[in-house]
């Protein structure tokens, strides 16, 4: 039978929140686990049925992940296999026409070594690609998403491999995970902000994971790989958990709940080791909480639905829902096959997607089935910022499904309600963070949402349940531009009140 819960965070008078990866609207904008902290949600409805916006695309022999900024997707698609350095051309299309907006085949700097093109992520109308995927290393491109072109390599050399790619700062800069180190590149020109050297264990579980201003990656070590942490300002080493498991080969990379428990997929096809293991960061170690047994998912993604489950694969071949304060297992779907490179996406109602094994699924949060599809070699899923639904498969099908949409208002009118619930941003006009005082009449389950003048929505935060009275948040506003925006106060879906916010840099 079917469970339901609730996980409800209290916030107490004047707490602090430092959210770093959720101001900017939700896209797809990398690709395995679609945010910097990796956990796969977006809070856009995604699609309700099969109703496709268009089908089609370049032919390709492999299906690799694609990355949606706005209204652009970008993929790689492999039309020769045999041609290692010229036979995988790097394109972006119009989200939802299908449209083919440009091609790309990246310069060739290393000819006995380069790979073939690879898309990393894609954020801020720039697209991160590179020669990286076969252990070499390599450059970092960025293109201009508009029109393809160059706007600089970096100084670093990488070498995530095809399965992987890099993850963000809230300015924007790249942080990445190679075999021997963890660097962060400047968005702005490609120059090194730091390096910091670790040994990770293999492909797969080179990449790394960012929130709330720190970076979570794994180490290898004799007695099995650890999660390290990392100061995302300058890249010091703070601490490490306890080693997870024996043996040296990890294949899937960690991540971060929003509520800043750290989920470590154990992956080397051994069931003495292969464990999701969820870590609650105190601020000086890594403690863990709890360990369900984890099917061999190499290169696989996961998810934290909006109500905290944790979504994860059994040893059987089953998505399963996991209770994120105790471990248990509440609800199992049907056998998905589920292995390498299964990954999943999680809507803002709580509805999974799941490619694995030439076919699509979508679940309810129970796991009970909506409807699935089968593509060929299907990778994926990516939710873009209105719920369109993107999946590559092999030959001409790359996929997007009509959305249901973002949940906000059309119109960024600001609402001024007399209901005694107050929100007011503090020290107007604002720069890279912005002081909210909440004053509430009565507890709520609060959540913010922050439109721009032209009525986009720049993003949203989740505040939990907020006591009566004053409270204060802290918001990292770093990577919104100049303008005038609305910070809109909502419980379940009515707008308790609203205050103007004006950025100035």
């Amino acid at each position: 039978m079917s469970k339901t819960f609730m996980v409800i965070a209290v916030v107490i008078f004047n707490l602090y929140l430092f959210p770093s990866d959720i101001i900017l609207a939700d896209q797809w904008n990398v690709g395995c686990g679609g945010r910097p902290a990796r956990f796969g949600y977006n809070s856009s409805l995604g699609p309700g049925d099969t109703t496709k916006l268009w089908q089609g695309g370049a032919y390709s022999v492999i299906a690799w992940q694609p990355v949606i900024d706005g209204d652009l997707v970008a993929v790689a698609r492999c039309f020769n296999l045999n041609d290692v350095l010229h036979g995988t051309y790097i394109y972006a299309y119009d989200l939802h026409s299908g449209t083919e907006l440009w091609s790309a085949d990246l310069p060739v700097d290393f000819p006995s070594t380069d790979w073939r093109n690879h898309v990393s992520a894609i954020r801020d109308s720039v697209v991160y690609v590179s020669r990286a995927g076969n252990t070499n290393a390599t450059y970092l491109y960025a293109l201009n998403a508009v029109d393809g072109s160059q706007l600089w390599k970096s100084i670093d050399l990488i070498d995530e491999s095809s399965t992987e790619g890099l993850t963000f700062a809230p300015n924007g800069d790249l942080v990445i995970g190679n075999f021997n180190q963890i660097i962060r590149i400047n968005a702005s020109d490609g120059s090194n902000v730091w390096t910091v050297n670790r040994n990770s264990p293999t492909s797969g579980g080179s990449q790394v994971a960012v929130f709330n201003g720190k970076v979570y990656g794994w180490t290898a070590g004799a007695s099995g790989p650890t999660v390290n942490v990392y100061d995302l300002s300058t890249g010091i080493y703070l601490y490490q958990s306890n080693p997870v498991g024996g043996g040296y080969i990890q294949q899937v990379g960690l991540l971060v709940g929003p509520d800043g428990t750290v989920y470590a997929p154990r992956s080397q096809n051994n069931p003495s080791t292969d464990y999701l293991v969820a870590f609650q960061d105190s601020g000086g170690q890594l403690i863990q909480k709890w360990q369900v047994e984890l099917g061999y998912v190499p290169f696989s993604s996961f998810a934290v639905g909006p109500d905290g489950s944790v979504y994860s694969y059994s040893r059987s071949g089953e998505v399963i829902r996991i209770n994120p304060d105790n471990g248990l297992i509440i609800d199992t779907s049907q056998n998905v096959q589920a292995g390498i490179s299964t990954r999943m996406a999680v809507d803002g109602s709580g509805r999974i997607w799941v490619s694995s094994d030439d076919t699509v699924y979508s679940f309810n949060p129970d796991l009970s089935l909506r409807w699935k599809e089968y593509i060929q070699g299907v990778s994926g899923p990516a939710l873009g910022y209105d719920g369109t639904l993107a999946l590559c498969g092999r030959g001409t099908d790359i996929r997007a499904y009509q959305g249901e949409g973002n949940q906000v208002n059309e119109q960024p009118v600001e609402i001024r309600v007399s209901n005694g619930n107050e929100i007011q941003i503090l020290n107007n006009p604002v720069n890279a963070y912005a002081v909210a005082v909440l004053i509430l009449t009565e507890p709520h389950q609060v959540k913010l949402n922050i439109y721009g003048s032209d009525g986009r929505l720049w993003g949203s935060r989740e505040l939990g349940f907020l006591l009566q009275g004053r409270n204060e948040t802290t918001l990292d506003i770093s990577g919104l531009p100049s303008g005038i925006y609305i910070v809109e106060m909502c419980s379940s879906g009515i707008c308790l009140n609203s205050d103007r916010m004006i950025i100035l840099k």
